[in-house]
């Protein structure tokens, strides 16, 4: 092999070493996101005890969800900082993007239909939230609201 490719292969195998260095490095010190433990997608911030009589977590949050003929509340022991992990606790929600960018898709198995303009709302004492629950911080005896809606 002439020192032309042989040169060329070695800075190739070096980019992808210091590529592969850098993702490495980004992932294990970028800004946790709803109590995460930077992974993406998925929320290991503050366990749930088995026990209803012996909660963990230092707050609970109470989340009314309101679709098609359901109502109900859920009540989130959590050490979740933002609204995002305590959902993704109790597998309330569904989204798509990442970080402050997620965008809730389903809640409590429903799905929002965009052909017909359906979109989740989050609402806090019945005024809208102008963040999303990824970015939304949470503080013990706060509610929220999920309002499935229609039209953008």
């Amino acid at each position: 092999m002439n020192k032309k490719k042989l040169g060329l292969i070695l800075g190739v195998v070096l980019l992808v070493v210091l590529v592969l260095a850098f993702v490495l490095v980004y992932r294990a010190n970028r800004p946790a996101y709803s109590g995460d433990d930077g992974s993406t997608g998925t929320t290991t911030g503050g366990a749930q005890s088995t026990d209803p009589s012996n909660p963990i977590g230092d707050k609970t949050v109470t989340v009314k969800i309101v679709y098609d003929d359901v109502s109900k509340t859920v009540e989130i022991n959590t050490d979740a900082d933002y609204l995002k992990g305590a959902l993704e606790e109790k597998n309330l929600i569904v989204g798509s993007g990442e970080g402050e960018m997620f965008f809730i898709t389903a809640v409590d198995g429903r799905i929002a239909d965009s052909g017909k303009q359906e979109w989740w709302c989050i609402t806090k004492g019945g005024e809208v939230w102008m963040t999303g629950c990824a970015a939304t911080e949470i503080a013990d005896g706060e509610t929220y609201e999920l309002t499935l809606k229609t039209g953008w």
